[in-house]
């Protein structure tokens, strides 16, 4: 058996992990082939169309508008704000929906609107928490 080399050694799973995901999931029947695993088509859903189709008319606007090649950074944390205020998002709902990378999107935009205190941590006793959504308080004052 080789150990894992470094962080980007990944498995590939074969036959038996196959028959093992079968039996833990309840099939009656079990994969024929190899690598052949159990139908499950309808247990995933696309989360961009999720996402997209309960967001308001003006925040879709706003998305629009930042696009995916904007360099403004104004338009970027307005929009990020705006998101924020209509609910706590996660830190992958927020690159889903301004589609960016979530690295990028942490290190340029969240932690610097988060550090000037116009984004907070829904639990802000644990920072690293795997549910840990942000959330804005700041009001629109023209609306």
């Amino acid at each position: 058996m080789e150990t894992a080399k470094s962080r980007a050694t990944y498995y590939i799973p074969g036959y038996n992990f196959s028959l093992l995901l079968a039996m833990q999931q309840g099939a009656t029947t079990l994969p024929d082939q190899p690598g052949a695993l159990p139908d499950q088509s309808g247990a995933l859903s696309d989360q961009s169309d999720a996402l997209s189709g309960e967001v308001p008319e003006h925040i879709k606007g706003m998305l629009m508008e930042v696009g995916r090649r904007t360099s403004d950074k104004e338009k970027m944390n307005m929009a990020i704000i705006t998101l924020c205020q209509w609910r706590p998002l996660t830190l992958k709902q927020l690159a889903q929906y301004v589609q960016r990378n979530e690295k990028y999107l942490l290190e340029n935009f969240i932690t610097p609107l988060r550090e000037a205190g116009k984004l907070l941590y829904t639990i802000p006793d644990m920072p690293n928490h795997p549910e840990q959504a942000y959330r804005s308080e700041a009001r629109d004052k023209s609306a």
